[in-house]
């Protein structure tokens, strides 16, 4: 393989976990979402029971899941970090 081929299956690479990372960051909105709304309902219920519980359920599930996305791109971000390291280091011996 040419260097060119490398760099450019590199760039692909790349590309396609920026734009998953991108996924990520809209899946982290709508979790926000998700507990924005659960704590609407826990401050505004009048004594109802259901949308107490309703209420907590969507703001633990909302917590939850940013924590889990937000490491998700967390840990993408380190992996691109490697994935140009790698490419890096290919091209050097390529060289």
């Amino acid at each position: 393989m040419s260097n060119d081929e490398i760099i450019n299956g590199y760039h692909v690479e790349i590309a396609y976990q920026k734009r998953m990372i991108q996924n990520l960051g809209k899946w982290l909105s709508l979790a926000f979402a998700i507990t924005g709304i659960g704590g609407m309902l826990l401050y505004y219920q009048r004594g109802q029971l259901l949308t107490l519980l309703v209420g907590i359920t969507l703001v633990i599930l909302g917590l939850s899941g940013m924590q889990i996305i937000g490491y998700g791109i967390y840990k993408g971000t380190i992996n691109i970090q490697k994935v140009f390291n790698h490419l890096e280091v290919t091209i050097k011996a390529n060289s």
